[in-house]
């Protein structure tokens, strides 16, 4: 009985810790969209940059929900000392096919946003909205990273770990953008975005600096993977959609 005790406690001591890590991350969230709109004066450099933070958005709902679903419960069957290398080989092979798409999707940056964004490319923010959005598609192989990163810690069940960081650079983030938005302008919030998901990229990637290598077969997850990736894709992209309706109405609204 006692025994049982001890573990229902300490199952609410980690949920409650989770949940307080959330509602703090959230909070920190509400803020930086509040001093983006408080410390941005151009209503057409405010659009720019909540149209290109749809980038990193999409992309991140679309990852994290496709990696819990396909690498979490895969690595949570392997043991302790076996999950590093499969979370690192994921990693790996993740990052070599996403690599280049990003590079090519940076350099034909005015061509998609011109297209996704019509309504703001063809204003004098045009140039602006290019810009962050350019450096919101070069954070995707660290959003990627993120990702399986999460993933790999909550199979691991170090979920106050994970959302610990998420926490911290939110607040950084949030710090950061109070400081450089009044003395470089909006396209600091892109440089800061960027700069947020490799930190913290780097931040988790700890458990896999172990030495050594092992052989995983990865074939599970990927037949998961590409399902969930395409259900995922259709899905969440409804906001795309909405930003660029909303990208044609007049200045200000997004």
């Amino acid at each position: 009985v006692i025994a049982t005790l001890f573990r229902l406690l300490k199952s609410f001591r980690l949920e409650g810790g989770v949940a307080i890590l959330n509602i703090l991350a959230l909070l920190g969230t509400f803020g930086l969209q509040v001093t983006i709109l408080r410390l941005v004066r151009l209503p057409g450099e405010v659009d720019a940059y909540f149209a290109a933070s749809t980038i990193p958005q999409l992309l991140w709902t679309i990852l994290i929900t496709t990696m819990s679903g396909a690498l979490v419960p895969f690595l949570a069957t392997l043991k302790s000392d076996v999950r590093p290398f499969a979370g690192r080989r994921a990693l790996v092979l993740g990052l070599a096919v996403l690599l280049p798409i990003t590079l090519g999707l940076a350099l034909s940056a005015p061509a998609w946003v011109s297209w996704i964004f019509t309504g703001i490319a063809k204003t004098a923010y045009g140039r602006i909205c290019v810009e962050l959005s350019t450096l919101a598609i070069l954070a995707a192989p660290a959003l990627f990273a993120v990702a399986v990163l999460t993933a790999y810690h909550q199979a691991s069940n170090l979920f106050i770990r994970v959302e610990g960081v998420n926490t911290a650079f939110t607040w950084l983030m949030l710090i950061a953008m109070a400081i450089a938005l009044p003395r470089v302008g909006v396209i600091a919030a892109g440089w800061i975005l960027l700069a947020r998901y490799y930190l913290q990229a780097l931040a988790l990637s700890t458990p896999f600096w172990v030495p050594g290598r092992r052989a995983v077969d990865l074939s599970p997850v990927r037949s998961r993977f590409g399902v969930l990736l395409a259900g995922n894709c259709y899905l969440k992209s409804e906001v795309l959609v909405d930003r660029h309706l909303l990208s044609r109405a007049t200045v200000g609204t997004l």
